[in-house]
């Protein structure tokens, strides 16, 4: 029994690394399906790996050092789980296990939502989120990598890269996704459905926009529009924009590119109207912006700025330099007329 424990806890190691191979895989997802207290153990472990990662030892994986480490983790929780239970009332129990599990994953901020009851519910989802005025990444349980722009949410489930590769976007994100042919990574948004199985693309879609759009970087997707059957392909390079009022799809070429830019901390005014650029700052900068006067709507700007080195007040300072507008701050946020 314990060696095919260490065999198991061996086999949760390689997928929560992204080192698992084919045949391996399919022996852990049959083991898990065997029964619920085998898929029980599987989300224990999960939660006690995710509880003690970092970026580091997710990218810089040593095979037999993040077992030994792993088994070491698992031990101590076991024992102190049993020390509690010998030693302490039950409701001080229910707190610090509570309070282990409700753990930060990765790089970002990562809401898990969810209590002790958690390692009950096999389909709890995991919720990552970019608040208002940050960016944040994280790496997904099966090695792909996700920047999540400000105001953000990205969520998947605890069977993530075992039952399936979906996950729920509202707002921006940029993936780079690990390839498996066999499990096709499928973002969700409220509008589109984007398909892949190993590239790089950026995907825009907050839900008080009136277009959804999507940047392929390298590789290959195809996406399709409010549950609608028909499927477009992309190539690189290309962008697709999604109108949510018409209906229209428009693919352009040679214009992805730039679509990634706010990974780094750039803001880039390619000539949107004034209407959208608001938007871009608030979530940008976290402060609210009203247009007083409807005559600015459909003004339109260009510009490069670095969030992380010029505030708010630069960029308005630069827009307002043009003779466009005015701008002033009132204790509600700011107001452009």
């Amino acid at each position: 029994m314990e060696q095919q424990t260490e065999h198991i806890d061996d086999l949760i190691v390689q997928l929560l690394t992204g080192t698992i191979t084919d045949r391996d895989y399919h022996e852990l997802k049959a083991w898990i399906a065997a029964s619920a207290e085998h898929e029980r153990y599987f989300m224990q472990r999960q939660e006690v790996w995710f509880s003690a990662s970092d970026a580091a030892s997710l990218a810089k994986y040593d095979g037999r050092k993040a077992f030994m480490n792993f088994r070491l983790r698992t031990a101590n929780a076991t024992c102190s789980e049993h020390e509690a239970n010998t030693k302490r009332p039950r409701r001080h129990r229910l707190a610090r296990y509570a309070a282990a599990i409700a753990a930060a994953c990765v790089i970002g901020y990562v809401s898990y939502h969810r209590g002790v009851g958690s390692l009950q519910n096999s389909f709890a989802d995991i919720t990552v989120e970019a608040p208002e005025g940050s960016r944040t990444m994280t790496v997904l349980p099966d090695g792909t990598k996700a920047w999540l722009n400000a105001g953000s949410r990205l969520i998947y489930s605890q069977g993530f890269g075992l039952q399936d590769r979906n996950v729920c976007l509202d707002g921006e994100g940029y993936f780079e996704v690990k390839k498996n042919g066999k499990l096709p990574f499928c973002v969700r948004t409220n509008s589109m459905k984007v398909n892949d199985i190993g590239t790089i693309f950026n995907l825009r879609d907050y839900a008080e926009d009136t277009e959804a759009v999507v940047a392929l970087i390298e590789g290959k997707i195809n996406f399709s529009v409010d549950h609608a059957k028909k499927l477009y392909d992309m190539k690189p390079n290309q962008k697709a924009v999604y109108n949510k009022s018409t209906g229209q799809v428009d693919i352009y070429g040679n214009t992805a590119a730039a679509s990634a830019q706010w990974t780094t901390g750039k803001i880039t005014l390619n000539g949107q109207p004034l209407t959208e650029i608001a938007r871009l700052l608030e979530r940008s900068y976290g402060v609210p912006i009203t247009i007083a006067d409807s005559a600015l709507y459909n003004r339109h700007f260009y510009g490069e700025f670095h969030q992380e080195r010029q505030g708010i007040d630069a960029v308005l300072g630069a827009l307002a330099a043009t003779g466009k507008l005015k701008y002033k701050k009132t204790k509600n946020g700011i107001v452009l007329y």
